[in-house]
């Protein structure tokens, strides 16, 4: 019975904290920004329509619509949560970033960064 009521706790807690990570992808990572150049309203694959000013990302299939993301810079370990909203991952860099989401991170302009990726509970 104790160690029921310990687990009971346990998952309390997890959902308390709405924000929880609950995976670390491993490996580097290359993320980039995309959407500056497009002047008409564009679909993405989930349906809606693109805004740059919105904090989602484009992804691989692994990743279902929806999922939250932390993105980390590696080189100056700043932060985004973003969700998925599109498919990416194209060329050598695996994420694409709304351009809102990319300067929060990255005072690069143009190009790509080194990044980890966390899935967000």
């Amino acid at each position: 019975m104790k160690i029921l009521n310990i687990v009971i706790l346990f998952f309390c807690v997890l959902s308390i904290n709405a924000q929880t990570v609950i995976k670390t992808e491993s490996g580097e990572w290359k993320a980039t920004y995309y959407g500056n150049h497009y002047k008409k309203p564009r679909l993405m694959a989930n349906g809606e329509v693109f805004n740059v000013k919105a904090m989602t990302c484009a992804a691989p299939k692994k990743f279902a619509f929806g999922t939250k993301l932390k993105i980390t810079n590696l080189a100056n370990n700043k932060s985004v949560i973003v969700t998925v909203t599109d498919r990416g991952g194209f060329g050598n860099h695996v994420i694409d970033l709304t351009y809102y989401a990319f300067k929060r991170i990255s005072e690069h302009k143009h190009g790509r960064i080194k990044v980890k990726v966390q899935i967000i509970k």
